[in-house]
């Protein structure tokens, strides 16, 4: 989902509120932006 033009789940992810999950590594069809979604989850301290 984009809000004010931005990914908002990858702004999740970045600041460690999120986890990228649901992608093809997971059994789940191949989505565009898995890669990116990746390296920010490998890059980033879990919050919660």
């Amino acid at each position: 989902m984009r809000v004010g033009g931005r990914d908002a789940g990858l702004v999740l992810v970045r600041h460690g509120l999120a986890k990228a999950r649901y992608d093809s590594l997971d059994g789940y069809d191949w989505h565009p932006l898995q890669d990116r979604y990746r390296a920010a989850d490998a890059t980033s301290r879990d919050v919660c």
